[in-house]
This record gives structure tokens, C-alpha cells and sequence, in this order.
């Protein structure tokens, strides 16, 4: 599996280093990996092929920076949140929001991740886009660890929890990308956490005789 070449160079370098990577983000969450070709990236970019393979050795390595970056930019974030929120209900509803922040901040990444989730898991040679998955919504699985030792939820609930705020997570973001109507909030984090939490019944009418 290729290398990318190390970044950490003159601030002129990384400033090109910075626009391959993002010429590469939109057109692969917009076209697809596969649709993409070397030739358009440099053609964004404003480069010369030859520095696309200096700094990343190919469009695979492209790739896989884009995404580890994105991750670790989640996992950093999803630390902050940890340490702000000691009540287990409001820290799964902050892991939750987020997983929006960050998708409404970085939509090029989040549609990335998004198209490779639901996509085949060979779409990239050598990258195995259910890890990346897995790895974006570990911190989810955590915060349900918090809640199920608080007693919030049962013994051995975990795994269920954590799957359902996956697919809501996911399946939400998802719709956002193409309902203007579907709005990522806070409140929307909220929802979900406590209707998960709490079931989505109504107080059954009384009834008329």
C-alpha cells in the first residue's frame, strides 16, 4: 500500500499539499473514486502531475490522506466533547451533534465518508471503508459504554445503541446532502438520544365507550 509523501515542509509546499487535497475531496464525493481521474485532480488543483505523486505517490494516496485526516479531525473533536459532559444522556447527545458539526463544517468530507459507508468496501484498492466507518463513529460506541453503566440502559445493550445512533447518525446526514428541508441541529441530536432512549410511543387515548 503506497506512502503519502511527508507534508511537513516549507508553508508554500504544504499550501499545495492543502489544495491536492482538496481538489481531490470534491471530486471524489462528487464523481466517485473510481469516476475520477489523476488528470482532473491536477487540472482543479492547478498543479502538474508530478507534484500530485511528490506529495501523495497516487490517487489512492490521495485518498486515503483525505480520509484519515477527516478521522482524525472527528476523533479530536469527539475528545473535546468527552471532557465537557459528565451526564451520560447530555454526552451521547453531544457525541451525536457533533457527528453534525462536523458534517455541516466539512460536507465534502462528510459526503466522502458517506458515499464510501454505503458504497462496496473494495471501492478503493487496499482501503477498507467499514474501518473508516467504524472508526467515525467509534467515540458513539463509548458514550453508550457511559450510559450503560450509569444504568440508563440494560446489560448487554451496548452493540444495539450504538448501531441505532450509527444509522441515524449516518442515515440523517445522508438525507441532508439532499432534503433542504432536513435540518442538522442540536435539537435534532437530542431527539434522537432521548427517543431512543426513552421509545417513540405516544400516551395511548383513553377509550370511548
Amino acid at each position: 500500500m503506497p506512502e503519502a509523501a511527508n507534508t511537513t515542509c516549507a508553508p508554500h509546499d504544504n499550501t499545495i499539499a492543502q489544495r491536492i487535497l482538496e481538489a481531490g475531496v470534491q471530486l471524489f464525493a462528487r464523481k466517485g473514486y473510481a469516476a475520477t481521474s489523476t488528470r482532473e485532480i491536477v487540472e482543479r488543483a492547478q498543479i502538474t502531475k508530478p507534484m500530485l505523486y511528490y506529495y501523495y505517490k497516487s490517487k489512492e494516496g490521495l485518498c486515503r490522506v483525505a480520509l484519515e485526516s477527516f478521522l482524525d479531525e472527528v476523533e479530536r473533536r469527539q475528545r473535546e466533547a468527552t471532557a465537557r459532559f459528565n451526564d451520560p444522556v447530555e454526552l451521547l447527545v453531544e457525541h451525536v451533534w457533533c457527528l453534525f458539526e462536523i458534517f455541516l463544517d466539512r460536507p465534502d468530507f462528510s459526503r466522502l465518508l458517506i458515499t464510501f459507508t454505503f458504497g462496496p468496501d473494495e471501492q478503493v484498492p487496499g482501503i477498507s471503508m467499514i474501518a473508516m466507518a467504524q472508526r467515525a463513529v467509534a467515540s458513539l460506541e463509548r458514550a453508550a459504554d457511559a450510559a450503560c453503566l450509569a444504568g440508563i440502559i440494560r446489560k448487554g445493550a451496548t452493540g444495539d445503541l450504538t448501531m441505532a445512533l450509527r444509522g441515524a447518525v449516518l442515515g440523517w446526514s445522508a438525507a441532508a446532502l439532499h432534503r433542504p428541508e432536513v435540518v442538522l441541529s442540536r435539537e435534532l441530536a437530542s431527539n434522537i438520544v432521548r427517543d431512543l432512549l426513552c421509545g417513540f410511543g405516544a400516551p395511548v387515548p383513553a377509550r370511548t365507550a
